[in-house]
């Protein structure tokens, strides 16, 4: 059986805009896991997971605001943002990059 490969260069990046295309449905999978594309000087309002949320960069950088502090994410890098914590997400310039979202362990909630 051949695997199926998923072209995450198919997204393009448009100015002033946040793009997206979840993989879930078509890998037949249950955890969310989506591509997002933002312009410089995109953000995306604070919100909240129940889920643990991985960013994964595949270019450019991405902000992520945690309370009153922002973390750099730059590309090749991950960063996770437990199940329950509120955060926005900025780019101060194009970026691209992976998000899903898990479960937490237990015990570790």
């Amino acid at each position: 059986m051949p695997l199926q490969t998923i072209d995450l260069t198919a997204l393009a990046l448009h100015p002033h805009q946040i793009g997206s295309k979840t993989f879930s449905r078509k890998l037949a999978i249950t955890l969310p896991l989506a591509e997002f594309t933002m312009a410089a000087g995109e953000s995306i309002t604070e919100e909240t997971s129940a889920l643990t949320r991985l960013f994964l960069v595949l270019d450019g950088t991405l902000l992520i605001d945690v309370g009153q502090e922002t973390t750099a994410v730059a590309a090749g890098h991950l960063a996770p943002v437990p199940a329950g914590v509120p955060h926005r997400l900025h780019a101060d310039t194009d970026c691209r990059y992976l998000q899903l979202e898990s479960p937490a362990q237990k015990g570790n909630a």
